[in-house]
């Protein structure tokens, strides 16, 4: 990401399929930023004392509150950026100029890297957990992502043909995945620059 170039990156993806990592590596490697809205949604699910699964339910009981004010205070900050990198269900719609990016898992291995994963895990799981467990929450909370981004935006977030670039990164190193990324929006700008002249 040229430092002249003013370019946004939207990741979203599966659970597990490192949204997180993959991002703030990226922006790392392109010398900008992350906005988290994943991070933002989990601190909010703490200060309310709640699970992540708990604090999805009432979003969908209260989506001005819960989804609405979350996308608006996202597209808002990103909107300030000349270059930043989101992690976010809805940013790709929101933000259609970005370059879209989703990170597919298969679910058992998503578990596998959610168990393993310590942070945040306690509060979004409230319970030991087992990757059958981590994997029948994850099912859960693409349900309600469904239901809740369609019902509010007549949106599908896992339709793939809305992004620029998909990966599925099963079998992929963080390393790989972020190298993967890099070249497809380094080619992606290239594209972007040529339409333009």
């Amino acid at each position: 990401m040229s430092r002249n170039s003013p370019s946004i990156i939207t990741i979203n993806g599966k659970p597990g399929a490192g949204k997180t990592t993959v991002a703030e590596k990226l922006a790392a490697r392109l010398h900008t930023h992350v906005l988290d809205i994943g991070k933002l949604r989990r601190q909010e699910a703490r200060r309310r004392n709640m699970t992540l699964a708990a604090f999805n339910t009432w979003s969908e009981q209260h989506p001005k509150a819960g989804d609405r004010s979350f996308d608006t205070a996202l597209v808002q900050a990103a909107r300030k950026q000349k270059r930043v990198v989101i992690t976010s269900r809805m940013a790709f719609h929101f933000l259609p100029e970005s370059f879209k990016v989703f990170l597919d898992v298969s679910p058992r291995v998503g578990a596998q890297r959610a168990l393993t994963d310590k942070h945040d895990r306690v509060i979004e799981v409230g319970v030991r957990p087992t990757v059958a467990h981590i994997q029948r929450l994850h099912q859960q909370r693409m349900r309600s992502d469904t239901r809740r981004y369609r019902k509010l935006y007549g949106v599908n977030i896992f339709r793939l043909t809305s992004y620029d670039y998909v990966l599925n990164t099963t079998h992929i190193p963080i390393p790989i995945m972020v190298s993967k990324v890099a070249k497809a929006f380094r080619s992606w700008q290239k594209e972007q620059e040529k339409k333009k002249g």
